[in-house]
């Protein structure tokens, strides 16, 4: 957190803090509901509605209760962060988008040759590795195929000719 951000948030503390003690004060149904639920926020209820802190950033969002759902709204410190952040995102737009249209240009007043046409599997030229390769996998096969017709021999032998199929 920047310092800008730990500013503001300590302010918006220092500010709602004469708000949140009275009410601190009070219980009802939806503080049991808020405190029952341990983790990443903290509630504390204001006039207003509750406060919400989060333990994992320190932001904090205002919150109000309207027909049993709690509606939270950025604080001004995260309303700012996310202008800002934004505004870098278009900054950051806009230069790809002129890089874009600079490389284009190039492109067009280089006179680029269209890319040659890919050349299907036969007309391609493969390293010797690949001839070698080729030929380990074709024996392979080969191999394989064979121990299956004799595993299919052995089988048949020990089943009988009246189990054979008629071909």
């Amino acid at each position: 957190m920047n310092r800008v951000t730990k500013f503001a948030t300590i302010f918006l503390l220092a500010s709602t803090l004469p708000t949140i003690l009275p009410a601190l004060a009070q219980e009802d149904s939806t503080d049991k509901i808020l405190d029952s639920q341990p983790g990443r926020y903290t509630f504390n209820k204001t006039a207003k509605g509750y406060v919400r802190l989060d333990s994992e950033t320190g932001e904090i969002s205002l919150c109000t209760l309207n027909s049993d759902n709690l509606v939270c709204q950025l604080g001004a410190d995260e309303r700012m962060a996310y202008e800002f952040a934004l505004n870098e995102m278009r900054d950051e737009i806009d230069t790809l988008q002129e890089r874009l249209n600079q490389l284009k240009t190039d492109t067009n007043s280089a006179g680029a040759e269209k890319p040659e046409k890919s050349k299907s599997p036969d007309e391609m030229e493969f390293p010797p590795e690949f001839d070698t390769a080729m030929d380990f996998a074709q024996e392979a096969m080969r191999r394989f195929y064979s121990v299956i017709q004799d595993l299919k021999k052995d089988y048949e032998d020990k089943l009988g000719p009246s189990s054979k199929p008629k071909s």
